[in-house]
């Protein structure tokens, strides 16, 4: 696990690096306006493209034979991507739960940001295994679209439902939103365990 993780952050670290400046503009900007969509929006970007990035890598150097040929745990293989997007989306989350600290108001509830994360969650659940089961190239459009629909929901729907939040309801949707953010990566991980089993290498 470690040595897979090393190699994808050796791959990533530039691009990695490049997010992580565009994620504290992004944050600063937030602040500034009190708008956390910017925030948001460039942390499913960053989670996506992280992702799509070590795959790309191991594609093109035929990564996914030679580690089949090692007898390495298909479990661990696919546990490293989970973890590798689940961390990237932790940082992002980190700035905005910061970030939301800063611009909270009356208006504002803290179930508005458990469900952002948790929207943030499903997109990564969604798209892992779509690339398991297509690779890159083939799931390109289906990612992209998956991120317009995520986006859109922020602009969209989001704002409206995040009216009808009060105290109470707040504290029900985030325990559903947690319970639901567990669910939705533990049935993801096994559905793409189990395409990266019936693979051939």
């Amino acid at each position: 696990m470690i040595g897979l993780l090393i190699k994808d952050l050796c791959n990533t670290k530039k691009m990695i690096l490049w997010y992580l400046a565009t994620v504290i503009i992004c944050f600063v900007v937030s602040v500034l306006l009190k708008n956390i969509s910017y925030l948001y929006a460039m942390g499913i970007v960053s989670e996506i493209s992280i992702i799509m990035t070590t795959f790309a890598y191991e594609e093109r150097d035929s990564w996914p034979k030679f580690v089949a040929a090692s007898g390495l745990n298909p479990k661990i293989i696919v546990l490293e991507k989970y973890v590798i997007g689940v961390g990237v989306g932790i940082i992002a989350n980190l700035f905005s739960i910061v970030a939301f600290a800063l611009i909270k108001t009356q208006e504002n509830s803290w179930a508005e940001l458990v469900i952002l994360i948790l929207f943030q969650i499903i997109v990564i659940s969604c798209c892992l295994p779509a690339i398991y089961k297509f690779g890159v190239e083939k799931s390109r459009i289906f990612l992209i679209a998956i991120i317009l629909i995520a986006v859109c929901f922020m602009i969209g729907i989001a704002e409206f439902v995040f009216k009808k939040i009060n105290i109470t309801s707040g504290a029900i949707i985030s325990i559903i939103s947690l319970f639901v953010i567990l669910l939705s990566i533990i049935v993801s991980y096994f559905i793409s365990l189990k395409i990266y089993n019936k693979k051939e290498f």
